[in-house]
């Protein structure tokens, strides 16, 4: 599946990162589900590890979230 940028402000400065079309569909579905925008959880996800990859939103998703 193709790669998928996303992107999120922190702090005054864009923090962005490719994600699969997979990853992205799961937080996508998990937001829509939440009710919440996905910059959220991008923004979650960097607050926590300091940076912003494929890996850290799946580390993210993987102990926040049931999946």
């Amino acid at each position: 599946m193709a790669k998928i940028k996303v992107s999120v402000q922190v702090d005054g400065k864009t923090e962005s990162a490719e994600i699969s079309g997979d990853l992205y569909e799961i937080l996508r579905d998990g937001a829509s589900l939440r009710n919440r925008p996905i910059e959220l959880y991008l923004f979650l996800a960097i607050k926590r590890y300091g940076v912003l990859t494929e890996e850290t939103i799946r580390v993210f998703l993987e102990e926040y979230w049931i999946l």
